[in-house]
């Protein structure tokens, strides 16, 4: 991907069952050229017996953003600490 910063991800279960998660996930982060990125989406976790994860399904959106209005770079860019509502 070659992102230079990441910020720590927004994530919720959605709901789990037997050996699957759904999940929700955000996080921000920069390219090599220093544009920002939200990316964002649902992920359905399988788990094997062993715990590990046997499969994973991703649905993600990368959607190209100004420094300071996201929600967790406004520290980062300098500016305003930004929080969710």
């Amino acid at each position: 991907m070659g992102a230079r910063n990441r910020l720590p991800p927004d994530q919720g279960t959605m709901g789990f069952r037997e050996n699957r998660m759904a999940v929700r996930f955000s996080y921000e982060w920069r390219d090599d050229s220093d544009h920002w990125f939200r990316s964002y989406g649902n992920e359905l976790w399988e788990f094997a017996d062993s715990g590990l994860m046997r499969r994973r399904i991703a649905s993600i959106n990368d959607l190209r953003i100004k420094p300071r209005s996201g929600y967790f770079i406004g520290r980062l860019a300098g500016g305003p600490t930004i929080t969710r509502d």
